[in-house]
């Protein structure tokens, strides 16, 4: 009788060990998948962040892009208004007012190439949009001004 209670005890045993280490290798998986998943949300995230960071250096650039077009537009202006001013041969009025039209053209496809506005990040974003404006509203500015010279 006591070797029967010993035996069935020592079975008892064994199944409590075999479902603790079920239960452990259970928990071992469900541990698995939760770190599986916290470094594809990490990943995921250092993505998305070095994105971020590419987009709002990237809106930098095309904020100084913008700013030294809209320097050049304004002097280009400057320029033309001084010379409307002053009489010239006509000769070289119809070279200036090529080197305009060629000038806004440049400038136009500068633009075009800049990074669009859905694509920009960061705080020069705004301004950015607004130089771009500014650019636009010089470049037909100086379009005009050219085809009135001619």
């Amino acid at each position: 009788n006591r070797r029967k209670d010993r035996s069935s005890s020592q079975c008892r045993a064994m199944v409590d060990k075999i479902m603790n280490l079920r239960s452990l290798a259970s928990e071992q998986r469900e541990i698995e998948v939760t770190y599986r998943r916290y470094k594809q949300e990490e990943k995921l995230r250092r993505i998305q962040e070095e994105e971020k960071s590419y987009r709002i250096s990237r809106t930098s650039k095309a904020r100084k892009i913008l700013t030294r077009i809209q320097n050049e537009l304004t002097a280009a202006l400057l320029k033309e208004q001084q010379r409307q001013r002053q009489y010239r041969v006509m000769r070289r009025q119809r070279q200036y007012t090529y080197s305009l039209t060629r000038l806004a053209a440049m400038v136009d496809n500068e633009l075009l190439q800049i990074l669009p506005d859905s694509d920009m990040l960061g705080y020069d974003k705004a301004r950015c949009q607004e130089l771009r404006q500014i650019c636009r509203s010089l470049v037909r500015e100086l379009q005009c001004k050219a085809s009135c010279s001619v």
